[in-house]
C-alpha cells in the first residue's frame, strides 16, 4: 500500500499459493516473497519471526556478505526453502528486508499519534484478505456471495 495523498492510498494485492506444508510462518514468507517480487521498497510484517529473520537478513546484506546456511542459519530450518527465495528476490529487487507492525493495533493509538495510519490499514486489509482466503480454501461460494454483496465478512 502507497501513500498517494493526503487520504488517498494505492492498494495492490497479490495472491498467491503456500508451497509445502500450510503454516502460518510459511504464509507470511511466502506474502514477504510476494510484496519483494512486486518491486515494493519495504514490506511490512506483523509476525515476529519473519521480521526478526529479516533483521538478520539485512545485517548480512549490509556487511556485503552472502547468505549461506553459515552465516544465515535459518536456511537450514524447516522454512529454509522460503527464506532463501525470500533473500534471493530482496537481493535481486532491492527491497529492504521486512519491518515489524503491531497487529491489531487500536485506533485511538493511531488517533493519539503512537502508530501509523498506513500500518494500521494496512494491517486490517491484510487480515480481511487472509479471513476471505480461509473462507474461500473451505468453501468457494461464501466467496462469491461476499463479492456479490449478500453475504458479510465473517468475524475475526
Amino acid at each position: 500500500m502507497e501513500r498517494t495523498g493526503f487520504r488517498h492510498f494505492k492498494l495492490q494485492c497479490h495472491l498467491t499459493s503456500i508451497i509445502g506444508k500450510q503454516t502460518i510462518p510459511r504464509a507470511e514468507l511466502t506474502g514477504a516473497d510476494s510484496g519483494g517480487r512486486l518491486g515494493k521498497p519495504a514490506c511490512r510484517t506483523d509476525c515476529l519471526y519473519v521480521a526478526r529473520g529479516a533483521d538478520k537478513f539485512g545485517e548480512r546484506v549490509e556487511d556485503s556478505q552472502c547468505i549461506e546456511p553459515g552465516n544465515f542459519p535459518l536456511l537450514d530450518k524447516p522454512n529454509g526453502d522460503l527464506w532463501r527465495q525470500l533473500t534471493t528476490t530482496y537481493a535481486e529487487t532491492g527491497c529492504q528486508p521486512a519491518a515489524k507492525v503491531k497487529g491489531h493495533e487500536l485506533l485511538s493509538n493511531v488517533l493519539q499519534g503512537q502508530a501509523s495510519f498506513t500500518d494500521f490499514i494496512g494491517n486490517h486489509i491484510a487480515d480481511a484478505f487472509a479471513r476471505i482466503a480461509a473462507v474461500a480454501a473451505e468453501d468457494p461460494l461464501p466467496v462469491q456471495q461476499l463479492i456479490a454483496g449478500t453475504r458479510r465478512l465473517p468475524s475475526p
